[in-house]
């Protein structure tokens, strides 16, 4: 069975072009994940005994059509099926006049909060779903895993020192964070003539207050972009690709 939501998009949803932002997307995905888990009985809160915590692994959606600006929308998502660790849930969102305005797919996981290691406790399957609450699909599988290309040449975009207001409740980098260091790296001063079609993310390792993360560019081509995020100790801390 399919969680739905009915809301008003707010302004601050959409840039200067009044395109939805890449992080609009994100947040709502979130938000409703969130919901959903909370009324069918597997929220945080259900795996507080675990000491345990839902992450967003990774995520991609795709921006069918720009609605028109704070309309109403109607966003829908279901637990599809498990891959590995991985619990895929799909997302679409419509506007007030009913029309596909974005669809999406996320793999999230459940980690220890001590650890930050994978949940591997038989008691979660007591708590979690495995049965699919739609057979319905946005796509075949999860999210593709993205690679830097081998070789690649990277151009230094900047660095982002993670501040207060980057954290969330669990004490992390929000993931929404990392879409809106990426997006503002990418086009630096100057405002995009074109829209973000497609947006597809990875998160690999946890930025922490107060650290620098180097925003780096790699350009598959005038229409794809891969954003990473390296640590002060070199580690990945995530990659994610903008298609115009």
């Amino acid at each position: 069975m399919k969680y739905i939501q009915e809301f008003n998009l707010p302004c601050y949803f959409y840039d200067c072009n009044r395109w939805l932002r890449t992080t609009a997307m994100l947040d709502l995905a979130q938000n409703i994940a969130g919901e959903a888990s909370r009324a069918q009985g597997f929220s945080d809160s259900a795996l507080e005994g675990l000491n345990c915590v839902w992450v967003l692994a990774r995520m991609s959606f795709e921006y069918v059509k720009h609605p028109d600006f704070m309309c109403g929308a109607t966003m829908q998502t279901w637990f599809r099926e498990m891959i590995g660790p991985n619990f895929i849930r799909d997302f679409r969102l419509f506007d007030n006049k009913g029309d596909l305005v974005a669809k999406g797919t996320s793999n999230w996981v459940v980690i220890n909060k001590e650890t930050r290691h994978i949940c591997r406790d038989e008691e979660l399957w007591n708590i979690i779903p495995t049965t699919p609450q739609s057979d319905d699909a946005v796509c075949e599988g999860g999210v593709e895993k993205l690679v830097i290309p081998r070789g690649s040449e990277l151009k230094d975009l900047g660095v982002h020192k993670v501040l207060y207001s980057d954290l969330d409740y669990n004490f992390h980098v929000n993931n929404v964070k990392y879409s809106q260091w990426a997006v503002d790296a990418l086009f630096g001063n100057s405002i995009p003539e074109r829209p973000i079609r497609k947006v597809a993310i990875n998160f690999s390792n946890e930025a922490t207050l107060h650290e620098d993360v180097l925003l780096q560019e790699v350009a598959l081509s005038e229409d794809e972009h891969l954003i990473s995020g390296v640590l002060p100790d070199g580690r990945l801390c995530f990659v994610e690709k903008l298609c115009f």
